[in-house]
């Protein structure tokens, strides 16, 4: 029964109030120890929405799985780098991710962790979510020539000029603001739709 039901569990890995095989924020820290302490099943995740990595531990897991006031640990940026290193690394079958800032400090260190990490999957659509910190994104967008889905709700994702006619020729749908469009729709295919998107903090 594991067998048949780990691949469907660990398929979409998301921060939602929608079925019970999505995520909650408190889950996260449990959902990344558990790819750490198991990482044959993160051969099965195809899509990923949520922080970069998780930024509390929690201790006591009788708590974590009641959802009532766990007693937690801030993760060092080390931690936090090694986590989205062997996770991110591991993921060959990830096509969709779907990052939100969570506010905290050294961000963009991590950010250069997980595109390093992300750089030879096959990615299909990429969105990010930040107010607070500045994300190079051009690092990970040339390494993802089948990119077709491109969507960023920040003023701070920085690098998207660097970019040129070569790169992110697959692309069809994108969703950004005014300035940001006018940086990437430049030498992009006819075929390619695009939207404005509000870029402040929710």
């Amino acid at each position: 029964m594991r067998k048949m039901v780990e691949p469907i569990l660990y398929r979409d890995l998301c921060h939602t109030n929608g079925p019970v095989t999505c995520y909650y924020w408190c889950d996260y820290p449990r959902l990344f120890m558990t790819l750490i302490a198991r990482p044959e099943l993160i051969q099965y995740v195809h899509s990923y929405t949520g922080p970069l990595t998780p930024y509390l531990m929690i201790k006591d897991e009788e708590q974590a799985l009641r959802h009532s006031g766990a007693d937690t640990r801030q993760l060092t940026l080390a931690e936090r780098i090694e986590l989205a290193t062997t996770i991110f690394t591991q993921a060959v079958n990830i096509r969709d991710v779907h990052f939100i800032d969570d506010g905290t400090s050294h961000t963009n260190d991590l950010w250069q962790s997980v595109t390093q990490a992300l750089s030879d999957k096959k990615l299909k659509r990429i969105a990010l979510v930040t107010w607070s910190y500045r994300f190079p994104m051009a690092p990970l967008l040339r390494a993802q020539p089948g990119l077709k889905r491109l969507e960023i709700s920040s003023l701070t994702a920085t690098g998207l000029e660097d970019l040129d006619g070569t790169d992110l020729l697959l692309l069809e749908n994108l969703e950004c603001s005014a300035v940001q469009v006018a940086s990437l729709v430049p030498g992009r295919p006819g075929r390619l739709n695009f939207g404005m998107r509000w870029t402040r903090a929710p």
